[in-house]
């Protein structure tokens, strides 16, 4: 009848609601730990960044260092030449450094993503079990 139907369907939603909203609770813990962990992943990947740039910097500056230390003129010349080779990466790294940033966080977003599919559940067929008997 009607009214077994409309209880029916009334215990369905809330049954579907409670099991999804226990589901929920019970992972949330998980999700989050992952959640953090993959955070902690593009900050330390980002901030690698930053070491390699200023290693880079620091690197430059010691061979012009040893370039205006030199008195050989070829030696001055082949220190110059390393450290505008050097810079040159380096502008570029700095360049691509918010690209590179875009696409850490992409591949972080896509992780997290990924792994919370995995809560993703369908509990009808459940519910329908137990409503079935």
């Amino acid at each position: 009848t009607d009214d077994e139907s409309d209880k029916i369907s009334r215990i369905y939603d809330r049954l579907t609601a409670e099991m999804i909203a226990k589901y929920t609770v019970e992972n949330e813990p998980l999700i989050a730990y992952q959640k953090h962990k993959i955070d902690n992943w593009v900050e330390v990947q980002t901030e690698q960044l930053n070491i390699d740039m200023f290693e880079m910097a620091s690197e430059i500056d010691a061979i012009l260092e040893r370039e205006k230390a030199s008195n050989k003129f070829y030696e001055k010349l082949d220190l110059r030449k390393e450290a505008e080779k050097k810079l040159e990466i380096l502008k570029e790294k700095q360049e691509n450094f918010h690209r590179r940033v875009s696409e850490i966080r992409a591949e972080a977003n896509a992780e997290i993503e990924a792994f919370n599919k995995q809560f993703e559940i369908d509990p009808f067929l459940l519910i329908r079990i137990v409503l079935k008997f």
